[in-house]
């Protein structure tokens, strides 16, 4: 049986840019942005260098995997736009995926669970000294809903030491964690997000209906 695609898959949720197109058995085409880059300049024109890459036409595009959310509030309404106008234009199916479990995914693939840890948490930057954050378990199964809070309200309310901490720009965190007085060390792998391991959730795809709605993962900060 031929392998279902090729697929666009994209993630824009936070300060870069990755896109990838590949169907279920390979990857055909990537790019990735450096962080600063103008999301909503970048985005297209990645998508069609993705596609020229791949020897393809739009039209032969059978769906779409982005992240919509939790991140920047106009680069995920960038996103979103972007993939509905595919789904408009191509009558194909889009799915939204949590930009969370995708760093999650995409630094699991790099490295192995300490098994001495029975928890991840997954913590991406967000605005004012706040930061995104979710705990999963080692088989990547979600122990929480997303959550934004500030840095020293992670560091109190969260055992750090006993999680493997996974994100991007964690040397705030583990600054915060050391001033507090904790001598335990963190273990942490910082790295990006790569939109080919979006592409490990076209079986999920195949079943998405075209008219099936994509909304933004909204998170609100509960001040205390």
């Amino acid at each position: 049986m031929d392998a279902f695609g090729p697929v666009l898959a994209f993630d824009c949720s936070f300060k870069t840019c990755s896109v990838a197109i590949g169907t279920e058995s390979e990857v055909l085409a990537e790019e990735d942005s450096a962080e600063g880059d103008d999301i909503s300049a970048l985005l297209p024109v990645f998508i069609e260098r993705a596609i020229k890459k791949s020897d393809l036409f739009p039209r032969d595009l059978k769906g779409v995997i982005l992240t919509h959310g939790p991140g920047s509030f106009t680069s995920v309404r960038v996103g979103i736009s972007v993939a509905q106008g595919l789904r408009l234009a191509l009558k194909i199916p889009v799915l939204g995926f949590s930009s969370l479990e995708n760093i999650l995914l995409s630094a699991l693939a790099l490295i192995a669970m300490p098994r001495s840890l029975e928890e991840i948490i997954v913590v991406l930057p967000s605005h004012q000294k706040l930061v995104y954050y979710q705990s999963f378990s080692p088989s990547k199964e979600p122990l929480e809903a997303p959550r934004i809070d500030s840095i020293s309200n992670l560091v109190w309310n969260k055992k750090l030491h006993e999680a493997l901490l996974v994100g991007s720009d964690l040397m705030a965190i583990e600054e915060a964690w050391y001033s507090y007085g904790n001598g335990a060390p963190l273990t942490t792998y910082s790295g990006n997000v790569h939109a080919r391991f979006l592409l490990r959730h076209i079986d999920r795809l195949k079943k998405t209906a075209v008219d099936h709605p994509l909304e933004p993962i909204l998170v609100k900060h509960l001040k205390a």
